[in-house]
Protein backbone atom coordinates (compact mmCIF):
# COMPACT_ATOMS: atom_id res chain seq x y z
CA UNK A 1 0.00 0.00 0.00
CA UNK A 2 2.82 2.35 1.00
CA UNK A 3 4.23 2.12 -2.79
CA UNK A 4 1.21 2.14 -4.34
CA UNK A 5 0.19 5.71 -2.27
CA UNK A 6 4.59 7.33 -2.87
CA UNK A 7 3.88 8.61 -5.75
CA UNK A 8 0.30 10.36 -5.00
CA UNK A 9 2.07 11.85 -1.86
CA UNK A 10 5.49 12.95 -3.77
CA UNK A 11 3.50 14.56 -7.00
CA UNK A 12 1.30 16.44 -4.11
CA UNK A 13 3.90 16.85 -1.72
CA UNK A 14 1.75 15.86 1.26
CA UNK A 15 0.73 12.94 2.85
CA UNK A 16 0.60 11.14 6.00
CA UNK A 17 1.53 7.13 6.28
CA UNK A 18 0.10 5.38 9.50
CA UNK A 19 0.74 2.30 10.03
CA UNK A 20 -0.70 -0.19 12.24
CA UNK A 21 1.70 -2.22 14.91
CA UNK A 22 1.41 -4.08 18.39
CA UNK A 23 2.90 -3.68 21.57
CA UNK A 24 4.57 -7.27 21.54
CA UNK A 25 6.71 -6.19 19.10
CA UNK A 26 7.77 -2.78 21.04
CA UNK A 27 8.52 -4.36 24.64
CA UNK A 28 8.12 -8.02 23.56
CA UNK A 29 5.87 -10.81 24.93
CA UNK A 30 6.41 -14.23 26.70
CA UNK A 31 6.20 -17.17 23.39
CA UNK A 32 5.89 -14.19 20.41
CA UNK A 33 9.58 -13.96 19.65
CA UNK A 34 7.97 -14.43 15.36
CA UNK A 35 5.07 -11.74 16.41
CA UNK A 36 6.95 -9.56 17.80
CA UNK A 37 9.53 -9.60 15.15
CA UNK A 38 7.00 -8.86 12.73
CA UNK A 39 5.57 -6.16 14.48
CA UNK A 40 8.99 -4.41 15.06
CA UNK A 41 9.51 -5.14 11.36
CA UNK A 42 6.23 -2.02 10.18
CA UNK A 43 7.88 0.51 12.86
CA UNK A 44 11.37 -0.14 10.53
CA UNK A 45 9.51 0.35 7.70
CA UNK A 46 7.48 3.34 8.47
CA UNK A 47 10.90 5.17 9.98
CA UNK A 48 12.48 4.47 6.48
CA UNK A 49 9.27 5.71 4.80
CA UNK A 50 9.68 9.14 7.05
CA UNK A 51 13.66 9.61 6.17
CA UNK A 52 12.87 8.91 2.87
CA UNK A 53 9.41 10.59 2.07
CA UNK A 54 10.35 13.51 4.46
CA UNK A 55 11.95 16.05 1.39
CA UNK A 56 8.45 15.77 0.11
CA UNK A 57 6.78 16.39 3.07
CA UNK A 58 5.32 13.37 3.84
CA UNK A 59 4.90 11.72 7.21
CA UNK A 60 5.25 8.17 8.24
CA UNK A 61 3.74 7.33 12.18
CA UNK A 62 3.10 4.28 13.29
CA UNK A 63 -0.06 3.49 15.69
CA UNK A 64 0.43 0.58 18.57
CA UNK A 65 -2.75 0.02 20.48
CA UNK A 66 -2.25 -1.71 24.26
CA UNK A 67 -5.70 -2.39 25.81
CA UNK A 68 -4.91 -2.79 29.97
CA UNK A 69 -7.39 -4.65 32.60
CA UNK A 70 -6.46 -4.49 36.16
CA UNK A 71 -6.60 -7.58 37.30
CA UNK A 72 -9.41 -8.08 39.51
CA UNK A 73 -11.50 -6.45 36.78
CA UNK A 74 -13.03 -8.22 33.52
CA UNK A 75 -14.47 -6.56 31.31
CA UNK A 76 -18.01 -7.26 30.09
CA UNK A 77 -19.15 -7.16 26.37
CA UNK A 78 -22.46 -6.13 27.25
CA UNK A 79 -24.37 -3.25 29.41
CA UNK A 80 -27.07 -5.34 30.29
CA UNK A 81 -27.51 -6.88 33.39
CA UNK A 82 -28.71 -10.56 32.29
CA UNK A 83 -25.74 -10.41 29.75
CA UNK A 84 -22.96 -8.98 32.21
CA UNK A 85 -23.97 -11.96 34.69
CA UNK A 86 -23.49 -14.52 31.93
CA UNK A 87 -20.68 -13.04 31.47
CA UNK A 88 -18.96 -13.07 34.38
CA UNK A 89 -20.48 -16.09 35.74
CA UNK A 90 -18.67 -17.78 32.69
CA UNK A 91 -15.11 -16.32 33.89
CA UNK A 92 -12.85 -18.03 36.12
CA UNK A 93 -12.89 -16.79 39.98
Amino acid sequence: MSKAASPYFKEQESGSFIHFTSTSGLVGNFGQANYAAAKMGIVGLSKSIALDMARFHVRSNCVSPFAWVAPDRHPSPSTRPRRRRAWNASRPP
